[in-house]
């Protein structure tokens, strides 16, 4: 599965890189900073994803996400994540480049209209076979609050592992919960990705 041996295959490697079933990854848009924005500010995937609860202005946002999505260099690539069906815009996903060993931290966020469906699952597995197949990263590592069960979920589903928690890092509801840290290796990710093309 490794090897490209023609011109065909490395044609069909390039078109299903960023492709999945239902998704597929892409440049982001001008057009997307608004929804980005949205969901950033969104109170029910703020709780998920920050610190502390509170609003931030639209063009604050909007110039991170710019800076975060540049794709300037090529140890840190970021995309947009749209559905195949309509090209509706459901997301954005990235790695960040750690400063040592071929690592790089998996971020991600999905409009709160667009969880429960699997998408998040499988914007998992195309992000990983990029940094494995296309950057090839050693280990992709990702930070999850504890109590948002349902992307750990969908994490495990794409073959991350829980390595360990932060104790009692977040607060939120007058309570204190943990962080849990989750990675995975390219050998992993290869042993995955081969079982999958053979059932294919």
């Amino acid at each position: 599965m490794r090897r490209l041996t023609d011109t065909d295959a490395a044609i069909a490697y390039g078109k299903n890189l960023l492709r999945g079933e239902r998704v597929y990854l892409r440049e982001v848009r001008e057009a997307d900073f608004a929804s980005l924005s949205r969901w950033w500010n969104d109170p029910a995937t703020t709780v998920l994803q920050q610190a502390t609860a509170r609003p931030v202005p639209e063009a604050t946002i909007t110039e991170r996400f710019r800076q975060w999505t540049a794709n300037s260099t090529p140890n840190d690539p970021s995309f947009a994540v749209a559905r195949i069906e309509d090209d509706e815009l459901i997301g954005q996903v990235g790695l960040i480049a750690a400063p040592h060993g071929r690592t790089a931290e998996f971020v991600i966020i999905l409009g709160p209209e667009h969880t429960g469906s699997g998408y998040g699952t499988e914007t998992c597995r195309l992000m990983l076979r990029f940094g494995f197949a296309e950057l090839g990263l050693h280990r992709i590592e990702l930070r999850v609050w504890g109590y948002n069960t349902r992307a750990i979920t969908a994490y495990q589903r794409a073959g991350f592992v829980e390595e360990g928690r932060r104790r009692d890092v977040t607060f939120h509801n007058g309570q204190y919960g943990d962080e849990v840290i989750m990675g995975i290796l390219e050998t992993e990710w290869w042993i995955r990705a081969e079982e999958a093309a053979t059932d294919n």
